[in-house]
């Protein structure tokens, strides 16, 4: 576990885990996605993870990813579980690998966190570092949002010229280029911009929800690794160490 030949044949194999049908407590969510094939997932929360691994891999901050891709063993591991996703993130030095798992904030108890703590040790033994993502941080409820939208936006065929147009006039109106101010004779909308977005061509604040007010620039808002890959002292530290994108 943790070395090239691994996750190759990780990120090449079938999803390790049969996920349940509809119930009550959590909905199976299956798409086809560019960047990770059929995906099926389950509940809201990993079906939100999933879109922003996706927005990542848009973005480059991400190169190979798989949700549900393995199951731990108790003679390497020392207990069995499986994980929603493996990522790959782009590296000129050396393999980096991360294992995220989608939880809801409401669940983590003291008993859970410890829990959490001592699987990302295990996985950092590894060279494989453990980030939990949750529908507070960082999947708070606007992220939640503007993750579902620009998706949707990215499949609505938009026309390269009307997303062209928005990115001149946002160039054009440098700090004033606010949602509200979007101009209303010409073809680009909200819709436009989040297809833009998508693709990170422009960029709105994602823990902020939109407004009028919101700002649409040319460069990032957040600190988008960090808020979604720096969730932990050691994923802080294993971040700080990737100096080649």
């Amino acid at each position: 576990m943790g070395t090239e030949e691994w996750a190759q044949a990780i990120f090449s194999s079938n999803p390790a885990r049969e996920l349940k049908g509809p119930s009550r407590r959590t909905q199976l969510h299956t798409y086809d996605s560019k960047h990770l094939g059929m995906i099926r997932v389950q509940g809201r929360n990993e079906y939100c993870s999933s879109l922003a691994i996706e927005y990542l891999m848009e973005l480059g901050y991400i190169q190979q990813a798989k949700a549900q891709p393995f199951k731990t063993s108790m003679e390497e591991f020392g207990r069995e579980i499986f994980p929603d996703f493996l990522i790959r993130v782009p590296s000129l030095k050396e393999l980096r690998l991360c294992v995220i798992e989608t939880k809801a904030h409401r669940f983590l108890s003291p008993a859970k966190l410890w829990e959490l703590d001592e699987l990302g040790a295990k996985f950092g033994e590894l060279n494989i570092a453990y980030i939990v993502w949750t529908d507070a941080t960082p999947l708070s409820k606007p992220v939640r949002d503007h993750l579902m939208h620009m998706r949707m936006a990215s499949n609505a065929d938009i026309p390269q010229t009307e997303i062209r147009e928005l990115l001149n006039w946002v160039d054009a109106q440098g700090a004033r280029a606010t949602i509200g101010s979007l101009p209303p004779d010409s073809k680009f909308d909200r819709d436009t911009v989040y297809a833009a977005a998508w693709k990170g061509l422009v960029y709105l604040p994602l823990t902020k929800p939109l407004t009028l007010d919101t700002l649409i620039s040319t460069t990032e808002q957040d600190n988008i690794i960090g808020m979604f890959l720096g969730g932990s002292k050691g994923a802080d530290e294993w971040w700080s160490a990737l100096t080649n994108y």
